[in-house]
């Protein structure tokens, strides 16, 4: 019996933890959190190093509770691995349904795995946990639309963790100039596909590994083997929009955030997002926007990446301007601007 972590109000269990919301220069008084005591158990066991540099092998293991929207990164519940055995035991976990990871890099081969575990009432010994190498993902970039007499349209690819941050690697690389694209040492895990640095008119149309869309829904590595070739179509016939910020005085804004957010079940999908900050003048101009409807918000202050947060965006929804682009559209919209301290109008 011990004391493992427990959540606001009183749990140990991530999935029935409550967020305490606080904003800014308030104070938020009792939260007051028992300790629960409860059976805790021990994991141990042995990585196996795939590297042909026997006896460096250096690794980061970590246990994560599953079916849960909240990730616990206490320190009983990781440890490194730093023995030419790669013997490793993890203490304090409390019974339930895990995913056991593990991370090691040589230079710059990576290597992983991700197991399930279940954590029952007695210590578990022996588990057995060997290690893949990060796939390959190959492909190319294709262009389309808008002034294509410039030979030299570039894009850099990212895939970018959607999940475990700290214990995975974002891989990124500038297509070549006929287009193709390699990422190389890429370790298991859903990822989001980016693509950055293409020309401002320009967006992402479509993207498909494996014949299978990954624009929308991103993409799952499997250790050790990729679905197929990732094929990217650009479109450099985006829509624009320009407008000014006003306060309530009707007096222009500089330096105010503005923010284009895609419709509520596009919202998973990064690339739609668009972002720019006003001028002198209170003007904006945001280029290459895929068709489609969004909501556009300006704010005075912003924290960023803040407009990719789903409860940040409820408290603002009724304030932002819905606006409809069409494929080569440019429209012109006036917003009023949004006071992060007050309720929105």
């Amino acid at each position: 019996m011990g004391y493992a972590p427990t959540y606001y109000p009183g749990t140990n269990d991530l999935g029935r933890a409550i967020p305490v919301e606080l904003k800014a220069g308030e104070e938020v008084p009792g939260l007051d959190i028992s300790l629960l005591s409860t059976r805790a158990v021990l994991v141990r066991g042995r990585i196996l190093n795939p590297s042909t540099e026997k006896g460096k092998l250096r690794a980061w293991v970590v246990i994560m509770a599953r079916e849960s929207k909240v990730r616990s990164f206490s320190p009983t519940a990781q440890t490194n691995v730093d023995n030419p055995q790669g013997e490793f035991e993890i203490r304090g976990v409390v019974p339930g349904s895990y995913t056991l990871i593990a991370n090691s890099w040589t230079g710059e081969e990576v290597y992983q795995a991700r197991i399930p575990v279940e954590v029952g009432p007695s210590d578990i010994e022996g588990l057995i946990i060997p290690l893949g190498k990060g796939v390959e993902v190959s492909g190319r970039v294709r262009w389309e639309g808008g002034d294509q007499s410039t030979p030299d349209h570039k894009a850099r690819v990212m895939l970018m963790p959607r999940d475990d941050m700290f214990m995975m690697r974002s891989a990124m690389r500038e297509a070549n100039p006929d287009g193709s694209i390699v990422l190389q040492n890429i370790a298991g895990g859903e990822y989001s596909l980016q693509i950055d640095g293409a020309p401002e008119d320009c967006y992402p149309r479509s993207a498909l590994l494996g014949g299978e869309d990954v624009l929308a829904d991103g993409v799952s590595i499997t250790m050790g083997r990729v679905r197929g070739a990732l094929e990217i179509l650009m479109d450099c016939a985006g829509g624009i929009l320009e407008g000014t910020v006003a306060n309530d005085q009707l007096s222009p804004m500089p330096g105010a955030s503005v923010v284009l957010v895609p419709e509520t079940d596009r919202r998973g999908m990064p690339h739609l997002f668009k972002t720019t900050t006003t001028d002198q003048y209170g003007r904006f101009s945001i280029r290459g926007v895929a068709p489609g409807e969004y909501k556009a918000f300006a704010w005075q202050k912003l924290q960023s990446g803040a407009y990719q947060d789903p409860d940040f965006l409820r408290r603002y929804e009724d304030a932002g301007k819905p606006v409809s682009v069409g494929e080569g559209a440019k429209l012109v919209i006036q917003l009023r601007l949004i006071l992060t301290d007050k309720s929105p109008r």
